[in-house]
């Protein structure tokens, strides 16, 4: 094998690593929120279902969407 093709079979390899590091931290596989904010969304969607039903006497469930940066 030559030093560039060396090189290059490398950096494949890092780049295949790194994106599905990426890919693993996008996708929290374990169920639980994967950082503070989404916990925190989860905290305040139940305190303001909670609210809502002492408010209206309407049962709700506030769901967030899945959707990445930039959607539309």
């Amino acid at each position: 094998m030559s030093p560039d093709s060396s090189r290059f079979a490398v950096g494949i390899f890092i780049v295949l690593v790194s994106l599905s590091a990426a890919y693993a931290t996008m996708n929290n596989f374990s169920g639980h929120p994967a950082n503070s904010s989404e916990r925190l969304y989860e905290e305040l969607n139940a305190a303001f279902a909670s609210h809502w039903k002492a408010w209206t006497g309407l049962d709700i469930k506030a769901d967030r969407t899945r959707t990445g940066p930039g959607s539309r």
